[in-house]
């Protein structure tokens, strides 16, 4: 039986390598700290994340409405805005560009910890460990995603830890594992995941059924049911007020993608991956990208060839995440079975399911590593670990020039505007038109919002027919009180029945908090009517979805906090 290490040692070694990978592969973000992307994606993404500050920071309001995009739309309940995460306190201390550039090096720091506790929780040595935690996040996929600003891949590296709270919580009869494993999924949603939360749950299923029949116990199986609640629990306070806006505004309808094999070959093992490199069929390689180095290919055949019982979970794991990234090609494929499914039937580019592959394939290489490591000592430790730098540093020729794309430039501010107004222009200065108080009509976005104000029914200050931001439709008069993202009031005289229409697009979770009179729909516009005589209107967002889901995720929250207390208890016992 092998020998285990002293736990200082495999202390310091963690730290040093969390360190090193960190630093080796963002450099280019602490070297120009505070400078924000601002191509492709960047704008649609960092609207929402800078936003959601401003309105925390400025306005002391939690940020439920934004109106800075596309005329007006929900922003807490949006499934890829990023503030329910503990994250998002790097934004609200350090600002929203510095606080972003840290938060995507946290984020890899995240999954490089959860691929070493991983590797660590599944017996690996140090060698092993630094493997299985260093293949994952210096795939180019991460790099490549936020090269192009999707934002929404962050959460991914949470999966690691996910995967390992499965192999603890398997092993014996406390509901610890799978409770913390509940919360990290939730984490992921609420950071902006929709495609992480669901992928990995593919992943934990799988695993928990592998460990259920391995070990003849039901126990696996009924950790991940709890698990799946858990996080559905303490992630309703943002999940139930996203269905309602998917099901108000859908993504619009998108055909069932596939890719050929050739195709996921070339992102798995191309070496020119950077963002805005050639399309790969229908895509470029932002979508495809996730390298592997043929160095760690070599340590993940070891580990399958060398410890195949050990591996046997990652190798279908890995087999099954690359049938699903080839998509629907045909009828029978798994991805379009699985579009069938409430949730996988919003999503699109399975692609993406690579992403597993790499997680899956780089345990395999650690274990590897680990089994060369005890060959032969010290010459197999020697020539495991150069393996490991040599596919580091083929990875981080592949990957880290990409991170130079979201540090290229600053997002522009113009001279601050007086009063709040809707704006037309260019959609990919929507960020440099909510710094300075406009909102951008001309927007990107995944949700039908862009058709929405293609539809011209909120007015621009810059195009033919604008008549404000609040006007009466008949005889009146009308003045405004104050201006917030989430509150409007306004003071309004009318000598009849007259409506105040408000040029911001309508939704049904505004309140008439003060003032007499009905908050209705015109032409899809917000407005209220209100009878003859003076008022003084206050309109709030308050949505009833958010009360619901924020009361579920705190009885889930009391839940959790009692049985954690009460395993406590009767282990003290």
């Amino acid at each position: 039986m092998r020998r285990r290490a002293d736990p200082r040692g495999q202390v310091a070694w963690a730290i040093a390598g969390l360190v090193g990978f960190v630093a080796a592969f963002c450099y280019p973000l602490f070297a120009r700290l505070g400078n924000t992307g601002s191509v492709w994606d960047w704008p649609e993404f960092l609207i929402r994340y800078w936003a959601a500050f401003h309105e925390l920071r400025n306005f002391h309001q939690l940020p439920l409405w934004n109106p800075y995009a596309c005329g007006g739309m929900p922003l807490l309940a949006h499934p890829n805005s990023q503030v329910l995460s503990p994250l998002f306190a790097l934004a609200l201390i350090f600002g929203p560009f510095n606080g972003l550039d840290l938060q995507v090096a946290a984020d890899l720091a995240i999954a490089w910890s959860g691929g070493y506790v991983l590797a660590r929780c599944l017996g690996m040595g140090t060698i092993g460990s630094l493997t299985c935690a260093s293949i994952f996040p210096a795939s180019s996929w991460f790099y490549l995603h936020i090269g192009v600003g999707h934002l929404n891949f962050l959460p991914s590296a949470y999966i690691p830890w996910v995967a390992a709270a499965v192999v603890i919580g398997s092993r014996g009869r406390s509901l610890k594992p799978w409770m913390l494993g509940g919360l990290l999924l939730a984490i992921m949603f609420g950071e902006g995941g929709v495609y992480q939360p669901t992928q990995a749950m593919i992943l934990v299923t799988l695993l928990a059924l592998w460990f259920a029949v391995a070990r003849r116990s039901l126990r696996p199986a009924a950790g991940v049911l709890l698990m799946a609640l858990f996080a559905l629990g303490l992630a309703a306070i943002k999940l139930l007020p996203s269905i309602e806006l998917m099901h108000l505004h859908p993504r619009p309808p998108q055909d069932l993608q596939s890719s050929t094999v050739g195709a996921l070959l070339t992102g798995l093992f191309a070496r020119d991956q950077f963002y805005d490199r050639p399309r790969i069929e229908a895509w470029g390689f932002w979508e495809v990208g996730a390298y592997l180095s043929p160095a760690a290919a070599l340590l993940a055949v070891l580990g399958l060839s060398a410890a195949p019982r050990r591996a046997a979970p990652w190798a279908v794991a890995a087999a099954l995440f690359f049938v699903l990234a080839l998509g629907g090609a045909r009828p029978w494929l798994p991805w379009a079975l699985l579009h069938h499914l409430p949730v996988f039937s919003w999503e699109r580019m399975p692609e993406r399911f690579l992403i597993l592959f790499i997680l899956a394939a780089g345990v395999i290489a650690g274990l590897g590593a680990d089994f060369l490591s005890g060959l032969r000592k010290p010459f197999g430790a020697i020539l495991a670990a150069m393996l490991l730098l040599a596919a580091l540093a083929d990875a981080w020729t592949v990957s880290q020039p990409n991170m130079h794309a979201p540090v290229a430039a600053q997002v522009a501010a113009l001279a601050p505007a007086g009063r709040f107004a809707q704006r037309y222009d260019d959609p990919w200065n929507q960020v440099t038109l909510a710094r300075s108080n406009l909102g951008a009509l001309h927007c990107n976005e995944d949700l039908d919002f862009h058709e929405v104000s293609e539809k011209h029914t909120v007015l621009a200050a810059n195009r033919a027919g604008y008549r404000g931001e609040y006007y009466l439709l008949g005889r009146g008069a009308i003045a405004l009180h104050r201006w917030t993202p989430n509150a409007l009031s306004y003071d309004v005289a009318t000598p009849g029945a007259n409506v105040v229409v408000i040029n911001q697009n309508y939704d049904a979770n505004w309140r008439l908090e003060r003032g007499g009179g009905k908050v209705i729909s015109h032409n899809g516009l917000l407005a209220v009517r209100v009878a003859a005589g003076a008022h003084h209107l206050r309109l709030v967002y308050r949505s009833r979805r958010l009360r619901l889901g924020g009361a579920i995720s705190l009885l889930t929250w009391l839940l959790g906090a009692g049985l954690w207390i009460y395993e406590r208890r009767r282990r003290g016992a």
